[in-house]
């Protein structure tokens, strides 16, 4: 059974879920600038950064070597920041 909604890790359902112990992280489907990503196409990495209070979770597209992130980080406004997904797409 998956369960949504917020926890205790800070993050709102738009970003991961549970199914049963595990928790799961959403992913982006898609680079902004429409790039599809699967694993062999997106770079996924933390950015451990102040402005949050947390790292960021990044991701780089390796067709435009675009990086977006979320939370949105105040030291990289450059960066644009992933709002999530309520529909769920999952790795």
């Amino acid at each position: 059974m998956v369960v949504h909604g917020s926890g205790p890790f800070g993050r709102h359902s738009d970003f991961y879920c549970f199914d049963g112990i595990r928790m799961r992280e959403y992913a982006p489907a898609c680079c902004p600038d429409g790039h599809p990503l699967d694993r062999r196409q997106v770079l996924v990495g933390t950015h451990p950064c102040l402005c949050a209070g947390t790292s960021h979770r990044t991701w780089r597209c390796v067709t435009c070597d675009l990086i977006w992130i979320t939370p949105g980080c105040a030291l990289h406004p450059e960066w644009p920041a992933w709002a999530g997904s309520p529909a769920g797409d999952l790795p």
